[in-house]
């Protein structure tokens, strides 16, 4: 099994705003390809696969990616970060892209809004349910583009549950060591 470890990349990638550049990109991929090989890119929301994608490009660095979805926005965003995501994979191909990444922290976070610890338990399993469709959804979606490409989940180190793990090509076991701040290991 392939192990990375992976800087998280994420630049004013928040909608409505969406205050990311195609120069601010290049400028970045310039300097992280000095210090990485590998980004986990935080989402796919305004159109922040596309431009780093471009800014690899235009660039020649050694960088590949994560593009990510968000799965815990309203049906709307998660449908549109799904369209940007498509898009980019097929103006730009795979060569520079490891795998995609569907939801972040979203078994922890469900837990944690339930005042609860174990990832095996009930509310576990039903974060997990969710997201196996939202894995389903993202395979279908790039099965309709002729992409092959590995799926998973970023999550908190600990809060993977077996149910998850089964469904998954890879996880992103996030860690937060205070020398390491955003740094995950897929």
């Amino acid at each position: 099994m392939n192990q990375y470890i992976v800087m998280t990349y994420h630049r004013d990638s928040l909608e409505p705003n969406c205050n990311q550049t195609l120069a601010d990109t290049i400028l970045d991929m310039q300097l992280l390809s000095q210090i990485t090989t590998r980004l986990w890119l935080y989402t796919s929301a305004c159109n922040e696969t596309a431009l780093v994608l471009e800014a690899i490009k235009r660039s020649k660095v050694n960088l590949k990616v994560f593009p990510s979805i968000s799965v815990d926005v309203d049906e709307d965003g998660y449908q549109r970060q799904k369209t940007a995501l498509k898009e980019a994979l097929q103006t730009y191909g795979t060569s520079n892209v490891l795998g995609i990444t569907v939801g972040y922290e979203v078994i922890s976070n469900y837990l944690r809004e339930r005042n609860s610890e174990d990832p095996n338990n009930a509310f576990g399993l039903a974060a997990s349910s969710m997201l196996k469709g939202r894995f389903t959804d993202i395979r279908k979606m790039l099965i309709s583009i002729n992409v092959t490409l590995p799926i998973g989940t970023a999550e908190t180190a600990g809060f993977f549950n077996t149910d998850l793990l089964s469904a998954s090509d890879f996880g992103c076991a996030f860690t937060t060591p205070q020398r390491l701040i955003n740094k995950q290991s897929c």
